[in-house]
């Protein structure tokens, strides 16, 4: 089993409930702290990148892109693994 990353842009609220639909968790405390100061209005008004993480249980779909982009958040490809879609 191998953990894989994506790193997701965006700003306003954070999409809590994509990390229980992605069976994902984020990848520092940095990142936790991002999440945080996106649920304060007064501080989410700037764009964060938040990396988060997941297993790979050899499915070749790790996260549902098109649903993190409907909450306003676009996945960055860097050193990640390249997108597939993630079968409903």
């Amino acid at each position: 089993m191998k953990v894989c990353k994506c790193t997701f842009v965006g700003k306003g609220i954070f999409p809590l409930d994509m990390l229980r639909y992605d069976r994902c968790w984020p990848a520092t405390t940095e990142d936790v702290m991002k999440i945080a100061y996106c649920e304060d209005p007064m501080l989410n008004k700037e764009s964060y990148e938040i990396t988060v993480c997941t297993y790979n249980y050899t499915s070749p779909s790790l996260f549902t892109y098109d649903r993190w982009i409907s909450f306003g958040w676009k996945p960055l490809f860097g050193n990640e693994d390249k997108p597939t879609k993630k079968k409903k």
